[in-house]
């Protein structure tokens, strides 16, 4: 298994340096360095968690330290805020969709290590120096207002689209493990290995020729949109019938939810379903947003 191992302390100025080790497997001699993050003034607390957050965003999806699309599969991570472990605590996650991070904006910067990078294992632990296969040089690194997204271009939308812990929490349940409404909650069973799956899937499906806007039930819409807003905008891929809820997030559009189809339950405007051995056309119910 691969380390990643980070260490965040602050400096004079305000800024804070995080030293960071790359390890191939947990006997080899790491290649490390170090990032000097500055903060934007606008985020008053949990500055050393953001700063840490940042430092990953820029290893794992800049410098790619871990090599090119590979995901968190086989991958330790080693932290040194205890803020940004509880944003990714599995159990949590599985369970609930969410983590158990102790601000929103901790939550909302740690999303693409609690989606794309779900498989690594996230634990905190003490620095330990050691004697280095190469050091690379120190690097400046800027957060302002807004935190990166790490997104998944949509190619019906010609837009990007970030994923939800929310959303791969309902792909992982509703579609990639077909469980029903009373069963699709506690995924604490599932390999974390599905949602590593999940990511190159919606990736494909987010640009597949059978991907296509999708009009709802006018009562079903209406529940999506007291929850998510009236951006709302749907999308329907009827190879895993599932249907996508895209709604504009405070930086960007996020894709929120996923629910899935069935002849008995109709959501789609006008979706053909079963009763007995006739089709019919008429409204539908809806699964938990």
């Amino acid at each position: 298994m691969s380390v990643l191992a980070v260490s965040t302390d602050p400096v004079e100025g305000g800024d804070f340096i995080t030293r960071w080790k790359w390890k191939t497997n947990p006997n080899s001699r790491p290649i490390q360095g170090s990032l000097r993050v500055s903060v934007n003034e606008v985020h008053a607390s949990d500055r050393a968690a953001l700063a840490e957050i940042h430092a990953l965003h820029y290893l794992l999806e800049v410098r790619e330290i871990h090599g090119e699309n590979r995901l968190g599969t086989d991958m330790r991570v080693c932290l040194s805020s205890s803020a940004v472990r509880k944003a990714l605590l599995k159990g949590s996650l599985k369970v609930h969709g969410t983590g158990k991070a102790e601000s929103a904006a901790v939550g909302a910067a740690a999303t693409f290590l609690a989606t794309k990078y779900f498989e690594a294992t996230y634990e905190v632990q003490r620095w330990k120096d050691e004697e280095p296969k190469a050091v690379e040089p120190e690097m400046h690194l800027s957060l302002g207002p807004r935190f990166p997204r790490v997104e998944l271009q949509c190619g019906l939308l010609n837009r990007p689209v970030q994923i939800t812990r929310h959303a791969m929490h309902r792909w992982v349940g509703r579609i990639s493990e077909g469980l029903d409404r009373y069963s699709e909650n506690d995924l604490s069973k599932i390999p974390d290995a599905r949602w590593t799956k999940a990511w190159r899937t919606l990736a494909g499906v987010l640009n597949h020729k059978g991907l296509l806007r999708a009009d709802l039930l006018p009562e079903v819409a209406r529940k999506y949109q007291q929850r998510y807003g009236m951006s709302c905008v749907y999308l329907h891929f009827s190879d895993a019938m599932a249907v996508f809820v895209l709604a504009d997030g405070p930086q960007g559009l996020d894709l929120v939810t996923v629910t899935k189809t069935n002849p008995h339950t109709p959501i789609l405007s006008q979706q053909r379903f079963m009763v007995g051995q006739q089709i019919k056309t008429s409204r539908g119910t809806i699964d938990t947003p």
